[in-house]
């Protein structure tokens, strides 16, 4: 409403409405997850508790969740104007409610639940009968906990850097001015950050079909959204100016690469890991202690397996996006326009192809299929 039909729709009582529905919804997302990390602490430090498993249990949580957010959003009805305008104290409020204290009650349940996890751990590791070995390994993190503690932290991270955006720009709005492209790009980064937290609680559903249309529905909405400046900044000639050839080539090329690059180093120091964890099991540890300083053959060729993709991609992109920032200043032939689109097509086959050849999966359905064909 607020993109499309501001000057119709948003005046009067209509806009009060629709302002107290948007505050309340919002709020809805941020007491989901504050009732999520709530039944997750009940179910592990109040496991013994029959009704926390109950569907009256679930009930009073579902309506629990809606009442608090509709009395919470009230303040936001009687002391609307008619011109609709946000006080600034209206602003910092939703921001404390929708972001802050949400945030706050989050990190004490999964302080609360980390400290009974850890506690846990010392007990099981005190049963132990080597109690020297034990006192030693309670020095440190087990595994277990070292993963609830980067679970944690990493979901605490995408809750405030997703929501804190949004709401501290409508804060800060009243002095200063910015784009109207950033208000739209914030709320998007509101919107990925709540996919980001439901996706991360749920990882078995990575491997379900729901996920790979989400995946392709959210790649071509993504790829709309960033290429709207295209449409809004455009000229009636259909002249290219400056700053959108080199917005082109950052956003098809550089950000693309960066993301990448970010993926396969998290993939390779992952990899990496798991082959110490397997080298360090084995018998022999002096053969061992020799094998890790030298990367295996495995890491050897993900490594460059990951260096020749990152190379075949910018080298094939790059040359287009880069003929298009400098052909402003300089003349080129059009052979060599024609070689760098040719390139950027072979680059994108090379790519697909190694998609193909590299999953195992599908590899052996196409050959099931094939085989089961003759």
């Amino acid at each position: 409403m607020e993109i499309f039909y501001a000057s119709s729709s948003y005046n009067g009582n209509v806009c009060i409405v629709a302002t107290y529905f948007e505050m309340m919804c919002n709020l809805q997302v941020s007491l989901a997850i504050v009732g999520a990390s709530f039944n997750r602490l009940c179910s592990i430090v109040y496991h013994t508790k029959p009704f926390l498993r109950t569907k009256k249990w679930t009930i009073i949580c579902v309506i629990g969740q809606w009442a608090v957010g509709i009395i919470l959003s009230l303040p936001d009805l009687p002391f609307n104007d008619s011109s609709c305008d946000d006080q600034l104290w209206k602003a910092i409020y939703k921001f404390i409610i929708i972001v802050i204290v949400p945030s706050i009650i989050c990190l004490m349940n999964n302080i609360m639940i980390f400290k009974y996890v850890r506690s846990s751990t010392n007990r099981i590791q005190t049963s132990l009968e080597n109690t020297k070995n034990t006192a030693h390994q309670r020095q440190h993190l087990s595994r277990r906990d070292l993963h609830l503690l980067r679970h944690m932290i990493a979901m605490f991270c995408i809750i405030i850097l997703g929501w804190s955006p949004i709401y501290l720009y409508s804060t800060i709005v009243y002095d200063t001015t910015f784009s109207s492209i950033i208000g739209p790009l914030f709320i998007l980064l509101a919107i990925l950050s709540l996919l980001a937290v439901i996706i991360y609680h749920t990882k078995p559903f990575l491997r379900t079909k729901r996920w790979a249309i989400i995946s392709i529905a959210t790649q071509w909405v993504v790829g709309i959204i960033l290429t709207i400046p295209n449409i809004l900044f455009n000229e009636s000639n259909c002249d290219q100016q400056l700053w959108k050839r080199i917005y082109k080539f950052v956003m098809v090329v550089i950000i693309p690469s960066i993301i990448c690059l970010v993926n396969n180093m998290m993939i390779f120091k992952f990899v990496r890991s798991s082959t110490n964890r397997i080298q360090t099991s084995l018998e022999d540890a002096k053969n061992n202690a020799h094998q890790r300083q030298h990367l295996s053959r495995r890491d050897l060729h993900l490594l460059r397996h990951m260096i020749v993709m990152f190379c075949i991609f910018v080298a094939g992109w790059s040359p287009i996006y880069l003929y298009a920032v400098f052909a402003v200043q300089f003349s080129f032939s059009s052979i060599i326009v024609s070689m760098f689109v040719i390139l950027s097509l072979l680059s994108v086959l090379v790519v697909i192809s190694d998609l193909f050849l590299y999953n195992r999966e599908l590899r052996r359905y196409f050959q099931d299929k094939i085989c089961h064909h003759h």
